[in-house]
């Protein structure tokens, strides 16, 4: 599966409001997903709670985060993925 413009964050952040519509996600989607968010929930503890409404809040953060560096050419930093707020 091509992720949309090349964000894994994005994808997974669509795919989760897509579940939470009703929809069913595909086997691959759901892998996507599961892989999307262990990954972050471990590299971000802190910034990425197990609350799937803030999981997609988290992911929304992370999606912007890699658009911005993305427009400016750049890579983003471990130290910014790390400091993504989220909303409770």
């Amino acid at each position: 599966m091509a992720t949309l413009n090349g964000n894994i964050f994005r994808q997974a952040k669509q795919l989760l409001d897509k579940k939470d519509a009703g929809a069913e996600l595909t086997e691959e989607e759901q892998e996507l997903v599961s892989t999307v968010t262990a990954f972050v929930a471990n590299e971000t503890p802190k910034a990425f709670p197990d609350d799937e409404m803030l999981v997609s809040s988290g992911l929304e953060e992370l999606a912007k985060i890699v658009e911005e560096a993305k427009q400016n050419g750049v890579i983003p930093r471990r130290d910014q993925v790390q400091a993504v707020p989220h909303v409770r």
